[in-house]
């Protein structure tokens, strides 16, 4: 049998060690609880705010909106410290919230060959495997964003802000009815433009 010879910390210092990272874990744990009782907070506040009101008005998202799909970008193309940051369609239900203000892919296609943001957008993914998955919308707030393909673009009159939290929130079961299914889901434009949703009167 062959000896081997290792270099270990004293049991102190393994004590150490072990208590400090036992620390670090309850501390997450923590944060991780908090988390999801604001997560719950903030759906509870969605609802309350989207409630509805005759100061409110049901419109087709076609009446302020127009739709287009985003143009392909590979997980290949997804490079550290491209020179232009990306969106894929399914970090929109992996990676981000209703709101797109920090961005954490790029890519180093020209983006003369992309779909680049204008800022204020509303992505929905185009496809992913359960309907839930992809009935879920963000609002993109920085220009010159490359926008993936297989997404839903919704540039809209409206914030965006407000109709991604709309859309999923209180209209993300409506949302995901629109889905079809062969063997993947998918949600196609024209789908998303005979969505009614909810809009405060300008007097409001």
């Amino acid at each position: 049998m062959k000896r081997y010879f290792y270099n270990l910390p004293t049991l102190p210092e393994q004590q150490k060690i072990a208590t400090f990272l036992g620390l670090v874990d309850r501390r997450l744990a923590v944060a991780r609880r908090r988390g999801a009782l604001l997560e719950i907070r903030k759906n509870i506040l969605i609802r309350e705010v989207f409630e509805p009101s005759a100061t409110w008005s049901n419109i087709k998202l076609s009446d302020i909106s127009l739709i287009r799909k985003g143009k392909g970008i590979s997980k290949s193309d997804i490079v550290n410290n491209g020179s232009l940051p990306c969106i894929r369609y399914g970090e929109l239900y992996t990676t981000y919230g209703e709101v797109i203000d920090e961005v954490f892919s790029s890519t180093n296609i020209p983006g003369s060959q992309l779909i680049l943001s204008e800022g204020n957008e509303v992505l929905i993914p185009a496809s992913g495997e359960t309907a839930i998955d992809i009935a879920t919308a963000a609002c993109v707030i920085r220009k010159g964003i490359a926008l993936g393909s297989d997404m839903n673009i919704i540039k809209t009159e409206i914030d965006g802000r407000f109709l991604a939290y709309q859309l999923s929130g209180p209209l993300k079961l409506e949302l995901a009815k629109l889905a079809q299914s062969v063997s993947v889901m998918h949600i196609y434009g024209k789908q998303l433009e005979e969505l009614m949703i909810r809009v405060p009167n300008e007097s409001t």
